[in-house]
């Protein structure tokens, strides 16, 4: 599951990054490039913090996108795990952004099938780790054959203990207090 996952995530920073760098470059293609500061134009009418009484200006707008575009792609690919999961969130918000923008311009269904293709793989990707995730927890979480019959190592009880302080300094004062003197 590990070498999908990664091809996946390779697929989706390199497109990603590629048109994040089409957006920021005028060199790339300059035919493209004009399209798309007319594109911009129309995106920045519909800004959804419009309501806000924001709206930005659409060379800086697509400036924006162009750079987390570029960035999220390439922290999808090269980056830390933590990094990666970041960067897929910014990239899943965007495409729901550009959702939003594309069906507030009433625009066909062919238009927005890239967007929706990008965020369903986006959260494919995202749905897919967190499985991983969850079934590596699972793993390390399994109880040997000792806990099981009810047998428990006395050294691993500070350490419970321990963690049970723990989740309680961190909760609210009042739910802290009231736990700690249950367990008390």
């Amino acid at each position: 599951m590990a070498l999908p996952l990664a091809a996946l995530r390779v697929l989706l920073g390199g497109f990603f990054a590629l048109t994040g760098a089409a957006k920021l470059s005028e060199q790339l293609s300059p035919p493209t490039s004009e399209r798309m500061k007319a594109l911009f134009v129309q995106f920045a009418e519909v800004f959804p913090l419009k309501v806000f009484c924001y709206q930005p200006d659409p060379e800086s707008y697509q400036a924006a996108v162009g750079w987390l575009e570029l960035l999220a792609g390439l922290l999808l690919v090269l980056g830390p795990p933590v990094l990666q999961d970041i960067s897929n969130l910014l990239l899943t918000l965007l495409m729901m952004g550009a959702l939003f923008t594309l069906v507030s311009l009433k625009e066909s269904l062919n238009t927005c099938i890239p967007a929706i293709v990008c965020l369903g793989l986006l959260l494919l990707l995202d749905i897919c780790q967190a499985l991983v995730q969850t079934k590596q927890v699972v793993r390390a979480t399994r109880k040997t054959p000792a806990e099981k019959t009810g047998s428990v190592k006395l050294s691993n009880l500070p350490k419970v203990t321990w963690q049970i302080n723990v989740c309680i300094q961190n909760l609210p004062d009042s739910l802290a207090c009231a736990l700690s003197a249950l367990l008390s």
